[in-house]
């Protein structure tokens, strides 16, 4: 793959079908695997604003769990993004990956890690912290994270 820059950080689908790449440059790509072809990208800075904090800016480390994205990096914050990986259950998007919650406080995170088969993601900083926080949807639809004690 001919991404730009370096690549920081990479993180298969659970299924397989596809990968997720973060570059230097602030890019986040997937690939869909069996192609090798970009299916979505963005330079992620861009994408939410160019905030200065509680958000992640530079992206060093990626979990992909069975419904949600998260990202870390500088910035103090986690991002969670919800992949949408075809029409059926898009709608009219055919591949889409919004923000839908970021986790803030978090320091510096270098690694991210997914409990197998949930919601619970392990968060560990350069603060000497693992933090595990539990990502849920509301009957609403609206996605929201607690950092559990």
């Amino acid at each position: 793959f001919n991404r730009g820059n370096w690549t920081w950080t990479t993180e298969w689908s659970p299924d397989g079908k596809y990968l997720a790449l973060a570059t230097e440059n602030h890019g986040l790509s997937i690939v869909e695997a069996e192609k090798s072809t970009p299916i979505w990208k963005v330079i992620h800075d861009e994408h939410i604003g160019k905030l200065k904090n509680d958000t992640t800016h530079t992206i060093r480390s990626i979990a992909w769990g069975g419904t949600f994205i998260a990202l870390g990096g500088t910035g103090d914050a986690v991002s969670i993004v919800e992949p949408c990986l075809s029409s059926g259950n898009c709608g009219k998007k055919q591949y889409s990956f919004d923000v839908v919650d970021v986790i803030t406080e978090t320091g510096f995170v270098g690694a991210l890690c997914w409990l197998k088969n949930s919601n619970i993601l392990a968060i560990g900083n350069r603060e000497d912290q693992c933090l595990i926080a539990e990502i849920r949807r509301g009957e609403d639809g609206t996605v929201t994270s607690n950092i559990l004690d």
